[in-house]
């Protein structure tokens, strides 16, 4: 059943009104489609609007005469947009490679919705301008293009060079077509130096021919432009042809020459600035803002610095990446460069890889044997969130804990919550135990670190009581954000932070996957902690004693059961530990929980390195 939970959980969706939001779910069903079934033929007749929300599926052309696979289409994905728009038959034949769920709506409702929304139509018109359609003289090769235009401030060498490695790594994790266009007004190119070996230069200087000589080194495509102001519309032709045949296209230029591309801003995704200046200039302030308020399509235009300095932050926030921020690499071989490189490889590729730490009492100890298995296996995480008992081991792991750390700190929260008395009842009665007895647990664990101190991006999810929403807290002391995200309702009276009254985040997101989504995260590792219905049930009939909190607890589980199906609908891999035959409240078996997280995250570790890899 399509839900507004899950619907609204996915760009552009997620910035529409309440009301659009409804009115979407009526005019929308959800279609199941199995593994190897067709979703609709090369040369059909549109009909529907597609939006992938869970599985993946595959696009299929002809190219001479056989059956090729052309590119996935990956979760949050709108396809079928081009013939809906331009009513041509569809380009390509889709079928889903895995089951799947998919958000259909029919073509004549769909017009009419996006014509009430201006922000959907500019946000359709977008996804229109990077699809390449279909040329009646070729097959189809291409189904989406990523054009991302390098501007080399300061050392040119050195800094082309970081765009050679970018683009090696996308071809070694993604295996796409990918070329590396150095452009100049003078004829003056760098790039067969620092490659070693010629390339050919091709002079735009009058009707644009498509006879381009191409050299490929080690699986990256390189070329030599050289530009001539009078003839911007064979530049834009070149671009378009380039969109035809290459997955990922850097259009590497110097500073002096940004204003000859003002004709193909609109077709390409990104600005990044490369620089060997750690202070931003005027040029950067100024004039790419100039270039992205006059070209409505680009997406983020970014400044990437290469200092030897070594005053890099210690983490990269990937949801902060956006207009005028700076990546700092560091020095090429120094601790960090790499990791930074391969973050940014991972944002184009749409790549980047969030973990989601479910709620659960002593069952979130599971979560430590989780993380211990992802470490092992060098899985870079972007980002991590937690709710209740999650946001605790997710703290713990962007702070930096080692993992003896963390179990100290699950024994040290173990004896703490024995030791809640009747001494420590809230009054006016807002909850059993007051709130400032559960801050002082999380400020024994967390000290005064604040979420500037993380070395891995962070959100701790929380419920404001007053606005009636779940919220991810992303700032101020970590153990205010977790005290909030723990503090059980009719347990712990709520806890006060930043002016709002906040209680446990895991009673209506008990496992946060919609989080990481509203922070750009594309790949979504969920970790689930809840058993399942007839666990529990299992549970309760060996019991013959029940105290309050099983009655709340309880309670809250059951809820929280709908809540999760929601959670799993938009993940891409689900880790659920067998821990039926364990409770809740057993923290002393926590070397049982770490074991069955471990094996657990084993068991689903090759399908994680295939969202990154595959």
């Amino acid at each position: 059943m399509l839900t507004e939970e899950i619907i609204s959980a996915f760009s552009p969706f997620n910035r529409l009104k309440k009301s659009q939001v409804k009115e979407l779910l009526n005019i929308s069903s959800l279609r199941e489609y199995k593994k190897g079934e067709i979703i609709y033929r090369e040369g059909e007749k549109p009909g529907y609007f597609y939006f992938l929300i869970k599985g993946r599926v595959v696009a299929i052309s002809f190219i001479e005469g056989k059956e090729r696979e052309i590119e996935l289409i990956k979760k949050g994905t709108p396809f079928g947009i081009i013939s809906l728009f331009t009513k041509d038959p569809h380009s390509v034949t889709t079928k889903a490679i895995e089951n799947c769920l998919i958000v259909v709506i029919e073509e004549d409702k769909f017009r009419d919705f996006i014509e009430k929304s201006p922000f959907l139509a500019f946000y359709f018109s977008q996804i229109l301008s990077r699809r390449v359609k279909k040329r009646a003289d070729r097959p189809k090769r291409i189904f989406k293009s990523t054009g991302i235009v390098s501007i080399l401030d300061g050392d040119y060498r050195q800094l082309l060079s970081v765009v050679i490695e970018l683009a090696g790594l996308l071809v070694l994790h993604n295996k796409k077509e990918v070329i590396v266009v150095e452009a100049s007004s003078s004829g003056s190119f760098v790039l067969p130096k620092v490659v070693g070996e010629n390339v050919d230069v091709f002079t735009l200087d009058g009707e644009f021919r498509e006879d381009l000589s191409v050299k490929k080194i080690k699986g990256v495509n390189y070329l030599c432009l050289k530009m001539d102001t009078t003839f911007k519309d064979e530049l834009l032709s070149l671009g378009n042809f380039l969109l035809e045949n290459y997955h990922f296209i850097f259009y590497v230029i110097s500073k002096e020459d940004v204003g000859y591309w003002v004709t193909v801003f609109n077709i390409i995704n990104h600005v990044y600035i490369l620089s060997s200046h750690q202070d931003k200039d005027e040029f950067f302030s100024r004039k790419l803002k100039s270039i992205k308020d006059k070209f409505k399509y680009i997406e983020k235009t970014v400044r990437v610095i290469l200092t030897d300095r070594g005053d890099y932050p210690k983490v990269i926030h990937t949801y902060r990446l956006r207009d005028e921020e700076n990546v700092i690499l560091g020095k090429r071989g120094d601790r960090g460069y790499k990791e930074r490189l391969d973050y940014l490889e991972r944002v184009l590729a749409e790549k980047t890889l969030g973990l989601a730490l479910g709620s659960g009492g002593a069952y979130g100890v599971a979560h430590i044997g989780v993380l211990k298995a992802i470490a092992e296996n060098n899985v870079p995480l972007d980002m991590i969130c937690g709710s209740s008992i999650g946001s605790v081991i997710a703290a713990m792991w962007a702070l930096g804990f080692s993992f003896r750390d963390m179990e100290a700190a699950v024994e040290l929260l173990s004896k703490k919550i024995k030791l809640f008395s009747f001494s420590s009842f809230s009054f006016p009665f807002r909850g059993i135990i007051k709130a400032r007895r559960l801050e002082g647990v999380f400020r024994e664990i967390f000290g005064r670190r604040s979420f500037k101190d993380v070395v891995c991006p962070l959100a701790v999810v929380a419920f404001n009581f007053k606005k009636r929403r779940i919220v991810a807290i992303d700032e101020g002391l970590i153990y205010k954000a977790v005290s909030a995200s723990c503090a059980m309702p009719g347990i712990f009276e709520p806890i006060v932070f930043k002016n709002e009254m906040f209680l446990d985040g895991g009673v209506l997101s008990p496992l946060p996957t919609k989080i990481l989504l509203q922070f750009d995260i594309k790949k979504i590792v969920a970790v689930n902690v809840t058993p399942h219905r007839e666990e529990v049930r299992n549970i309760y009939r060996k019991k013959s004693i029940f105290n309050v909190f099983d009655f709340i607890f309880g309670s809250i589980e059951t809820m929280q059961q709908e809540f999760i199906r929601g959670s799993l609908d938009i993940s891409d891999v689900v880790i659920h530990p067998d821990l039926g035959d364990l409770s809740w409240t057993d923290f002393s078996a926590k070397e049982e929980f770490i074991k069955r997280g471990y094996e657990a995250t084993l068991e689903v570790l090759p399908q994680v390195k295939e969202l990154l890899y595959g």
